[in-house]
């Protein structure tokens, strides 16, 4: 029996700090094959040599490079260029559980009908050995509209278009949101399927602009329904996302950093 080809989409913008950690964490396993598409996105740092010295020793990566055109061109880019029949996505300072793409393309094979699965975020500051957060650092797990928590079927993309580049935020929020105004299948998993990284350089530290971007997402998601009549409230599994950015970007306090540290 033919592998089933995964291919994974990661856009880079000056991301060396941690792109070695992002791709050693894309294990293979027996039932599947990755693709592994790289998109520079004009890197200025050491990010392209990386990839480049990385890709003479693993022949899963492919390399796209071009002009800096933002994180929704990127992985537009790279969705076009995919060869697999199932795509994911790594953002380049991120981990990808292990075990996850295996688990979530079984439970995509086992339900032909389901376009998606999206599973938890496990919002960290740093990580041990075993994948779990560092004794004495935050963290906190959610359901989130991460693109690197769930695993896709392709023609979702050609049935509901690529990611809004005119978004300079929440391309990825804007993306489900359409997803949800279509009812399209998915199955919401228990497991953790991403191991988001928070630290000083994410652009989602910027709170106004991620507010900003959130109002004018719900507000084309409105208009989208307006414009085909749609009265039926959406079926939203991440409504919890405003709350990790607010938890994670603010000095804690001691109700905030208990809830951060038992993901309630």
């Amino acid at each position: 029996m033919t592998a089933r080809i995964v291919s994974v989409i990661i856009p880079v913008f000056n991301g060396e700090r941690h792109l070695g950690e992002a791709l050693a964490s894309l294990e293979e396993e027996p039932g599947f094959q990755l693709d592994i598409v790289i998109v520079d996105d004009g890197s200025t740092d050491r990010s392209l040599d990386i990839v480049s010295e990385i890709s003479r020793r693993d022949r899963r990566l492919r390399i796209i490079s071009g002009q800096h055109r933002g994180v929704a061109a990127a992985r537009n880019i790279g969705v076009q260029a995919a060869q697999g029949e199932f795509v994911t996505f790594l953002d380049c300072d991120d981990v990808c559980p292990r075990g996850r793409i295996a688990r979530q393309l079984g439970k995509l094979l086992a339900n032909p009908d389901v376009a998606y699965v999206v599973g938890h975020t496990l919002l960290f500051e740093q990580l041990d050995d075993a994948q779990r957060p560092s004794p004495g650092s935050r963290s906190a797990s959610m359901l989130l509209p991460t693109l690197h928590s769930a695993l896709f079927r392709k023609e979702v993309f050609s049935q509901f278009g690529l990611f809004d580049e005119e978004l300079a935020f929440s391309e990825d929020l804007d993306f489900f949101f359409r997803l949800a105004e279509h009812d399209e299948p998915m199955l919401v998993e228990a497991e953790i399927a991403s191991l988001y990284r928070r630290h000083d350089g994410n652009m989602t530290r910027n709170g106004r602009a991620i507010r900003v971007s959130t109002l004018e997402v719900l507000n084309k998601s409105i208009t989208r329904r307006r414009a085909i009549g749609r009265r039926k409230p959406l079926n939203l599994f991440f409504v919890q996302h405003q709350e990790a950015e607010i938890l994670f970007n603010r000095p804690p306090t001691d109700h905030a950093r208990e809830r951060l540290k038992t993901g309630i």
